[in-house]
Order: C-alpha cells, then sequence, then structure tokens
C-alpha cells in the first residue's frame, strides 16, 4: 500500500505528523499527544511501519525489563499538506497584520462552511467531520461528541490561534445552517485538541462536565 494511502486515514495523518514534530517518540507518548486510544495508535503504527512510512528504534538503557519502543518517520517522508504549512503561516501572518473586523473573519467561515455543505450529501455530523478532516483536524466521533486532534491553529497562527478557532467555528456553523443541528465548540489551542458537542436545536446542550 503507497505511504500517502495509509495517511490517508485522519488517525494515522495525525500519528504521522506528531512525529514529525517529535521524533523517537513512544505509542503512550503519541497517544498522549494525538488523544487517540493506545491500542489504536499501535494498531495505525503497524500500518505506517509497513508502508514503510515509519520505523521504529529500540532503546535500551541498559537496565532489566523490555526495551522502549520508538518511531520516527523516515527521512525522506513528509506527511501529506505539511509542505504548505510555511505558506499557511506566511497567510495567516499576513491576515492578522491586516486587522479584519472578527465579522468579516466569521463571514468567510461561514461562506467556506456553505459552500462544503453544498458538496456533500452525508448527515449533519459526517458532513461536518469531514470539513474538519479536510481542514487538517483528526476528529473522532462519538455519538453527537466529536473530539478533535492535531488541531492546526496553533501551527497555522502561533501567536493568535484563536483567530483561527474562530473562523473554524465559523466554518462549523455554515455547514451545519441549512441543519436542525448546532455545535457547540470547546478549543485547547494550547494541547492542539478540540471538542465539539452536536445538539439538536432547542435542545440544551450536556454539560461539559
Amino acid at each position: 500500500m503507497p505511504a500517502l494511502d495509509v495517511i490517508a486515514d485522519p488517525p494515522r495523518l495525525a500519528i504521522a505528523r506528531r512525529l514529525a514534530e517529535a521524533p523517537n517518540a513512544s505509542a503512550p507518548e503519541l497517544a498522549e499527544a494525538t488523544g487517540l486510544h493506545l491500542n489504536t495508535v499501535r494498531a495505525h503504527l503497524r500500518e505506517l511501519e509497513a508502508s514503510g512510512t515509519a520505523e521504529r528504534v529500540i532503546q535500551r538503557d541498559g537496565r532489566p525489563g523490555r526495551p522502549v519502543v520508538r518511531y520516527r518517520l523516515r527521512r525522506e517522508f513528509v506527511p501529506a499538506g505539511d509542505e504548505l504549512l510555511p505558506l499557511a503561516a506566511l497567510l495567516a501572518e499576513a491576515l492578522i497584520s491586516l486587522g479584519p473586523k472578527a465579522e468579516r473573519i466569521r463571514e468567510i467561515g461561514l461562506d467556506w462552511g456553505r459552500g462544503w455543505s453544498h458538496q456533500t450529501d452525508q448527515g449533519p455530523e459526517e458532513g461536518l467531520r469531514a470539513a474538519l478532516e479536510q481542514l487538517g483536524f483528526a476528529v473522532e466521533l462519538d455519538g453527537r461528541r466529536m473530539r478533535m486532534s492535531a488541531c492546526p491553529c496553533p501551527l497555522v497562527a502561533p501567536d493568535n490561534p484563536a483567530m483561527l478557532c474562530g473562523l473554524v467555528d465559523a466554518v462549523a456553523d455554515g455547514a451545519l445552517e441549512k441543519t436542525l443541528v448546532r455545535v457547540d465548540p470547546d478549543h485547547d489551542p494550547a494541547n492542539r485538541r478540540c471538542t465539539a458537542t452536536l445538539t439538536p436545536v432547542g435542545v440544551k446542550p450536556p454539560s461539559a462536565g
């Protein structure tokens, strides 16, 4: 299986990107960084190894017990889309320097979300999931709760990730505008993890606690 086909799966892409940021990470460290279950991470690591995308490094410290198994990307591999990260960061910096009003930024996000909704015939939850994955998030859908890892906002705009978080919120609102579902996001750009609760219109979302 070609490497690009392997990482077409969003969780595997999240793992690959994390390995690009932190080479020689262990499976538990990758699980912590991506928000994925440890067994899920191990399964995806096997796929990445089999495709030649990643390789394992055995760390022996001379102490009894099993050595620590760590992983790294092969030198020639770059996760899909990351080659455009510097350009995206430059564009974000230019946008921030222009100081657009929050209302205008929201309008742009709403229009993008509306356009996306016209391209898909999926239900609200899967449609929104696909839109967020298109923007670089790794998304796990658990009922009406979305868990998003590999948040690109602090990578693209490290000095003002909240601006991009607001843009993503507007995309979600635009994508769901013609549905009977609303989204209540909770952003954590410092840890590159966000959650969103999808609830029917007129129903109070459950407490985060």
